[in-house]
């Protein structure tokens, strides 16, 4: 989007204080977030540290629901692992929507409505494997914003090992170049 500022809703918990961790229920809540990465010296990693220090020290502002038709809404889902009673978390792709262990992914032939222009779920399904679930508004994030996104994350995950200090802004390929990748990759994985 041609900005160093992005914007985030989150959904975050709300329970830290002194034995706040033993109380049952759901303490989450919606807060606003702005995080800077400027263009010229933003690292994958000094980005990330920013972010967990805004995260760590709370420096949200309250959610303003009017805005949320407007919003990225960001949503971090890990699991706790600790065994109580005998019973354990597992994730939600496990229990959604019944079993579905052992069938086909199959797309749907209408693209389901979007509540607002970006969302991202970032989800633990166990231990080692983690989820990462966005869905755009298709007027507001076409196509070709959405290659470029995912071009973007996937780039950032493999700097993040291998190469941290990567700048967050670099250049992307054109659209036809990163449409024939996703096509020949979609292809390759029978949705095409």
């Amino acid at each position: 989007d041609e900005s160093d500022t992005v914007e985030l809703t989150m959904y975050v918990p709300q329970r830290d204080g002194a034995a706040e961790a033993m109380a049952v229920g759901l303490f989450s809540d919606w807060r606003d977030l702005c995080v800077n990465a400027d263009f010229s010296m933003a690292t994958i990693l000094g980005t990330l540290l920013h972010l967990h220090y805004k995260v760590q020290h709370r420096q949200w502002s309250v959610y303003n629901a009017l805005r949320k038709p407007e919003c990225m809404v960001v949503n971090v889902q890990p699991l706790d692992f600790e065994r109580r009673g005998g019973l354990m978390h597992i994730g939600e792709n496990m229990w959604h929507n019944g079993d579905r262990l052992g069938s086909p992914e199959i797309r749907e032939e209408v693209m389901p409505f979007a509540q607002q222009p970006a969302t991202m779920v970032i989800e633990q399904q166990d231990e080692d494997t983690w989820w990462v679930l966005a869905s755009a508004g298709n007027s507001q994030r076409p196509p070709p914003w959405m290659r470029r996104f995912v071009h973007g994350l996937k780039e950032a995950a493999v700097a993040f090992v291998q190469d941290p200090l990567t700048l967050v802004h670099r250049p992307f390929p054109d659209d036809a170049t990163l449409l024939h990748a996703y096509t020949k990759e979609a292809k390759a994985a029978g949705f095409v």
